[in-house]
């Protein structure tokens, strides 16, 4: 669970996220979170992504997809806000 500090939480107010077996996530002091391979798979696509907070109210993600030749295939960007 996520807080919204995105910080590790038990708290109700929180979010989930929904890892795949094989991907690892980091937590890194200023409110950013890495998602990514727990290996850079060999011949197969991959997904690198990253959320973190803009301010109290305003979170951003970015998402790099990458395919089966280990090329950038797609960037995709959010802006969320509540």
């Amino acid at each position: 669970m996520i807080d919204v500090s995105l910080n590790r939480s038990t708290d109700e107010d929180t979010f989930k996220i929904t890892l795949q077996p094989d991907e690892n996530v980091c937590f890194f002091p200023n409110n950013i979170i890495l998602r990514c391979p727990k290996q850079l798979p060999f011949h197969k696509s991959f997904v690198v992504s990253s959320l973190w907070l803009e301010s109290e109210n305003q979170l951003r993600t970015i998402s790099a997809s990458y395919g089966a030749d280990s090329k950038l295939i797609d960037v995709h960007h959010q802006y969320l806000s509540r």
